[in-house]
């Protein structure tokens, strides 16, 4: 018993002075190498971190300085269509009609059709919206909620019916061309780039008009115009606002550059009242 007991011990202390023997200068060595290396690999894991996160914020930056970009207030997102479409289907008469010309055009731009019948929109009485597809979305909503629902229907490539009046909207191209009404309903077709969602005025908002406007001649005229603030009237104290009822329909809404020195002032000659373009200057 006293011999294990000895020999125990023995192993023991062999191994606690096995331990504590001081490492070799070779040993020292390797191990001052697998230390530098391992720090090497820390500070590269490091700078990539840093690097990754310089990135982002420069990413962000640029992202920021593309939201702030100004541009000029004659560029608007406008739906994408044949302007000779809407030309084709000429101004209301002189017995009024301007809604039923509203769902022709919006029916123009939606299917891209042309020489479309207003009438075929008609009951004899007054316009069936669901003829057309389309149904009043304003309802009693105020003001700044019924915009940002023409903004919105706009956005997702739909041509909205507004009813205005007074001196509703000016001539695009010529805005001392002022248009007056009592009553009348214009199709919504795009709104300024830079406006203020939040803040929504209706002279953000481009359009076209089946009244016959500022004309070159007894046989041409120009449907599009810009929206006065003053142009939003009600109906026994509501808004109205039309949109179409077909969930398959989308156009796109491109960015365009209102060029005032070319319009369609003819139907013989339909120059587009705007031009589409990817950077406008």
């Amino acid at each position: 018993m006293k011999k294990l007991l000895f020999l125990l011990l023995l192993f023991i202390t062999v191994s606690i002075l096995l331990i504590k023997r001081p490492f070799s200068h070779e040993q020292k060595e390797t191990i001052k190498k697998n230390d530098e290396v391992k720090n090497a690999e820390t500070e590269n894991k490091d700078q990539q971190i840093i690097n990754t996160s310089s990135e982002n914020t420069n990413e962000n930056a640029n992202q920021e300085t593309a939201v702030l970009t100004v541009y000029p207030d004659d560029v608007y997102n406008i739906l994408d269509f044949d302007r000779r479409n809407i030309l084709s289907i000429g101004e209301q008469d002189e017995w009024g009609h301007c809604s039923i010309y509203c769902l022709a055009y919006a029916q123009a731009i939606l299917y891209n059709r042309n020489n479309i019948d207003p009438y075929s929109y008609y009951d004899g009485e007054g316009a069936v919206w669901r003829w057309a597809d389309y149904k009043d979305i304003a309802l009693d909503n105020p003001l700044p909620v019924v915009l940002q629902s023409a903004y919105d229907e706009i956005s997702k490539g739909i041509p909205v019916l507004f009813y205005v009046g007074d001196s509703y909207a000016k001539t695009a191209g010529h805005e001392e061309i002022i248009r007056e009404a009592s009553e009348h309903y214009v199709l919504l077709i795009g709104y300024r780039l830079n406006a203020d969602y939040n803040n929504l005025k209706a002279s953000d908002f481009y359009a076209a008009d089946p009244a016959s406007g500022y004309k070159i001649n007894q046989d041409a005229y120009t449907p599009w115009v810009i929206l006065t603030d003053s142009a939003p009237k009600t109906i026994n104290g509501e808004y109205a606002l039309f949109t179409s009822d077909d969930p398959d329909l989308h156009v796109p809404v491109v960015k365009a550059y209102i060029d005032t020195s070319r319009w369609a002032d003819s139907v013989s000659d339909p120059i587009p009242a705007f031009y589409y373009q990817n950077n406008p200057s």
